[in-house]
């Protein structure tokens, strides 16, 4: 019988920039497409909220990683 490790589950931080990633897509696609609506400005803040996601998720990854 082999002994495999049981996989890792991918880290946090990996998984915020992922998201974020898939967000930002979202967000340039609102702020395109919405002209000078509602969606448009959604699409900003959501873009303002993927750059902080992006921050949160380096810094789970400097605390887990000191240098």
């Amino acid at each position: 019988m082999s002994s495999t490790a049981p996989p890792q589950p991918e880290s946090p931080a990996k998984r915020l920039r992922a998201m974020a990633d898939e967000m930002a897509g979202i967000a340039a696609e609102l702020d395109y497409f919405g002209g000078f609506s509602k969606k448009s400005q959604a699409g900003r803040d959501l873009a303002d909220i993927c750059i902080l996601i992006h921050q949160v998720s380096a810094d789970i990854e400097a605390e887990n990683h000191p240098k």
